[in-house]
This record gives C-alpha cells, structure tokens and sequence, in this order.
C-alpha cells in the first residue's frame, strides 16, 4: 500500500503523515476478482476495509433471498473495523 495513495484521500486529511505511515506500514493491500468474497456477514470484523479502487457490494441475508444493501464504489470509502469499539463486533453483512 503505498503512502501517496492513502494522503490523497480526503478520509485520512486530519492525519499526521506518521499516522498515514503507520497505517501504510500496517495494512495491507487486496486484489479480488469479480464475485470473490472480501469479508462475510456474522463473522468478526477484525479488519478495517479502505477501497481504493473498484467496487465493493455489500450485501446481506434477508430471509433465503441475499439482497444488495449498498454498493462502495468511491476512492476512500470504508468497511469494518467494528472490533475496535465492541469485542464482540461481526460484520452485518458480506463485501464482494
């Protein structure tokens, strides 16, 4: 994940360049293909999505019908990371 990219990206403007460095320097960058599952409803939120570039829909169950909620297709919108404020956080629905 390169530095330029992530201090672009208006989410991050109240962010000291350390802070963007260190979250460069942790995180990780993720290439699906179509249809691929990135994170799944009811499982922990662990990790905290970013899209740089793409699409994610984010979908859920609702009865036996899995029905699109909303779909992130802007550079810097965000997922998960529910964890960081409840231990026992899961994702509400699935990103793909």
């Amino acid at each position: 994940m390169l530095y330029d990219e992530l201090r672009a990206l208006a989410l991050l403007d109240g962010f000291t360049d350390q802070q963007v460095a260190d979250l460069a320097a942790s995180g990780e960058e993720v290439f699906l293909e179509a249809g691929e599952s990135l994170f799944d409803e009811g499982r922990p939120a662990d990790h905290w999505w970013l899209l740089l570039d793409g699409r994610i829909d984010l979908v859920r169950w609702i009865g036996r019908e899995e029905a699109v909620m909303a779909t992130m297709h802007v550079r810097g919108q965000w997922a998960g990371g529910f964890r960081a404020w409840d231990e026992h956080g899961v994702y509400m629905g699935s990103g793909r």
